[in-house]
């Protein structure tokens, strides 16, 4: 599964329901085309997404992701997964 597709939900803009898409995205995917689904969360204070999974079956990455260790959280979960949802925040930095 080298080719999961990688999907990011982002705004720069607080509240407006980044994490409720990303997680909802997440779970459609694990249930209605069964496959691996992992949904990364940037902001790792907010534990918002493990409450809305529940029993979903998505994978949710629970270490600390930071911007340097992203693309190997992301390398890592490719062999493995078919996709890969990260609920990207609002914080944004080049």
């Amino acid at each position: 599964m080298a080719n999961a597709r990688v999907i990011s939900v982002f705004s720069t803009k607080g509240g407006v329901g980044k994490t409720l898409i990303a997680t909802n995205l997440a779970a459609i995917l694990r249930l209605l085309l069964n496959s691996k689904t992992a949904l990364i969360p940037l902001e790792s204070s907010k534990d918002d997404s493990a409450t809305m999974l529940g029993s979903t079956l998505v994978h949710r990455v629970t270490e600390p992701v930071t911007p340097s260790s992203l693309p190997s959280v992301i390398e890592r979960l490719r062999a493995t997964h078919a996709f890969l949802i990260i609920d990207a925040g609002s914080l944004f930095s080049e």
